[in-house]
């Protein structure tokens, strides 16, 4: 039993955080009828949501500190084709990063 809710917590925590993204990008997805083209859209908006989350860890951050060469790109892989589609978002550095989220070293 005590595997189930482990494995249930989480599902609901990858889950949640779809969740989030799709909340904050309601309106458009849901001007999107057709469901697999909707779903694509959530991806490419998790994907873009995954490079500002990545950017924002202190590993990052950290790197760009010491002038370490280091690029965040978006891409999304699409599995029936084979192609991968550029976002075009990519950091190269923290400046365009909202200052709340900045490590102070």
């Amino acid at each position: 039993m005590n595997e189930i809710v482990l494995t249930y917590g989480i599902i609901y925590s990858w889950l949640r955080h779809i969740k989030d993204i799709y909340r904050l990008h309601a309106f458009e997805l849901d001007l999107i009828s057709d469901e697999k083209e909707r779903a694509n859209r959530l991806v490419e908006y998790n994907v873009m949501e995954g490079v500002n989350n990545l950017c924002k860890t202190s590993i990052i951050q950290n790197a760009w500190e010491n002038n370490k060469t280091l690029s965040v790109h978006g891409w999304v892989y699409e599995l029936s084709t084979g192609f991968i589609t550029d976002l075009k978002v990519s950091t190269t550095s923290s400046n365009n990063m909202n200052d709340v989220f900045k490590f102070d070293f």
